[in-house]
């Protein structure tokens, strides 16, 4: 099985060597297995005049095996130039993940690397362009890293890459295909696969793995179960309710594919590690909410682990959803303003002059207002600077 390939791309002098090396480090740290592939327009001479190898090649031989105590060697000579994915080929299962440096014109996945003053535009596709590593903010729809994130965008790679977790067997780590398709975990994986997964997409978004991400992977998959929806929804049927503002929720966004800016994920504050999921096709609703016993179980099952956070962050992950939840079936009655979709109503308050959306005022008298301007109280108050 060829690896998954990954090219960074940019002109010349804008730090490509220096962005790859960094990350080669960063992933060797954490475990994974990076090959390495770079184009070069000017040629090459692994093998120097007078050596053995040398004369065979100059005898007429097309191929050259070279074998030593630190390493082995292959020196070929092709015509035409070979291109990226047969190059990846001959890595077979030896690297978690193959890089390569230039490879423009190929149809993998690539890493441009921008530098003001030197780049003139993008060179990438916009199809073809996973994330852009940048000293300038771009206008473009991608994740953008300042060249120091180097562990950021490692992150990323982990994630896209459908990378397995550090010291997960090699036999059951999973490639991508070669375009920008398929990035999701795929829906026959089993399914500690795919919460590893999961989890892995949910701490490159979060910036770190907790015990309250596990929790929000584990409770957001139970819900989607229940409703017998695959995760990510992309059928557009799910809608969810969440009830803290804490690392669960963005858990629970990655899982579902659920958006506030979609509206599709709807947030009330009641401070509960609680979430209820909405199938808009058939109407049935299940609320998953944290047990509080959770916490004291989750010390059993890691009993040599001082730091009860660190062990929360692994039991999480191995106890049953019984120890985990409380699932119930639940009634959702949804107004129409509130679903998904363009807003069906707008009008201005009358008092600030500001616009409300989709039945969000307050009718007093003859008089339309908002919320802030009816109650009398906002969480901000205006500063008037006197000169």
């Amino acid at each position: 099985m060829k690896p998954p390939i990954i090219s960074f791309v940019g002109r010349s002098n804008t730090g490509k060597t220096t962005i790859l090396v960094q990350l080669i480090q960063e992933l060797a740290r954490r475990g994974y297995r990076t090959g390495i592939a770079k184009h070069t327009h000017h040629g090459f001479d692994l093998d120097r005049p007078g050596k053995d190898s040398w004369r065979f090649s100059q005898a007429g031989a097309s191929m050259v095996l070279l074998s030593a105590p630190q390493g082995v060697a292959l020196l070929e000579s092709v015509e035409p130039e070979w291109e990226l994915e047969r190059l990846v080929a001959l890595a077979g299962d030896r690297v978690d993940l193959m890089l390569a440096e230039g490879f423009r014109g190929s149809e993998v996945a690539k890493v441009e690397v921008y530098r003001a003053g030197v780049s003139e535009g993008l060179l990438t596709p916009p199809e073809l362009l996973l994330a852009l590593v940048t000293d300038t903010p771009l206008d473009a729809p991608v994740c953008q890293f300042e060249p120091q994130e180097v562990a950021a965008l490692a992150d990323l790679l982990v994630t896209k890459l459908r990378l397995a977790p550090r010291g997960t067997p090699a036999a059951t780590r999973t490639g991508l295909p070669v375009g920008l398709a398929g990035f999701e975990p795929a829906v026959d994986q089993p399914v500690p696969d795919r919460t590893a997964r999961f989890l892995s997409a949910a701490a490159a978004l979060h910036g770190h793995l907790c015990a309250g991400q596990v929790l929000g992977v584990r409770m957001a998959l139970r819900g989607c179960q229940e409703l017998e929806i695959t995760p990510p929804d992309r059928e557009k049927r799910l809608l969810v309710f969440v009830e803290i503002d804490r690392c669960a929720t963005d858990a629970i966004s990655v899982v579902t594919g659920c958006k506030l800016g979609a509206r599709t994920l709807k947030f009330l504050d009641y401070g509960k590690l609680a979430a209820t999921f909405l199938d808009l096709r058939t109407g049935r609703a299940v609320r998953v909410a944290a047990r509080e016993d959770a916490r004291e179980h989750a010390l059993s099952y890691e009993p040599e682990e001082t730091d009860p956070l660190q062990a929360q962050l692994q039991a999480y992950q191995v106890m049953p959803d019984e120890e985990l939840f409380a699932v119930q079936p639940v009634r959702v009655q949804l107004p129409e303003q509130d679903l998904p979709g363009r807003p069906r109503a707008r009008v201005r308050c009358q008092e600030c002059q500001e616009g409300i959306n989709d039945g969000r005022e307050v009718v007093r008298g003859e008089r339309v207002l908002c919320r802030s301007c009816a109650s009398g109280v906002t969480y901000y108050s205006p500063v008037h600077l006197v000169f």
